[in-house]
């Protein structure tokens, strides 16, 4: 067994290729580039798109104030793709400004705060909590989680806009 391991390290050294899958490193700009994608899945009502930046297992939350008390929504994103890409009312914007990408190996958060507009008309703002994993296809959404609100909402103008 031990000549077996020194054999396979020396044609290791010799070929310069390794034995072992080692993941590349990945940035906070691939990382982001899921969430600019969703955002564009939006605007043009891509289905395809907006599912295949989604884990299979992925879930959306809501969360809110209603009737006096905190609720949260916890769903599937299939409802929420089928209504976006099914809509043939005005476009859907949403702009997101100042995200904070973390990334450690295969996991990877984004908190980023977000306008949305309807036919450039503004609806609310809020916040987005993106996870996402890194799979053999790239970075899947497996949580995102939203605020929305219509009033207190900073300043559009003083924002950074990507």
């Amino acid at each position: 067994m031990g000549k077996t391991v020194c054999l396979l390290f020396l044609a290791t050294l010799i070929t310069g290729s390794s034995p072992l899958q080692v993941p590349k490193k990945t940035s906070a700009e691939e990382v982001l580039a899921t969430v600019v994608n969703l955002f564009e899945g939006m605007r043009t009502r891509d289905a395809n798109l907006l599912r295949s930046l989604f884990h299979p297992d992925a879930l959306m939350s809501g969360t809110g104030i209603s009737e006096g008390s905190y609720r949260v929504t916890m769903n599937p994103p299939d409802g929420w793709i089928e209504s976006i890409s099914s809509s043939t009312g005005p476009e859907i914007d949403e702009r997101f400004y100042d995200p904070v990408v973390q990334v450690s190996g295969p996991l990877a958060s984004v908190w980023t705060e977000y306008d949305l507009f309807v036919g450039g008309e503004f609806r609310h703002c809020g916040v987005d909590a993106f996870h996402l994993a890194l799979t053999d296809e790239g970075w899947k959404i497996v949580h995102l989680a939203d605020t929305r609100v219509r009033e207190g909402c900073p300043k559009r103008e003083e924002r950074s806009e990507l």
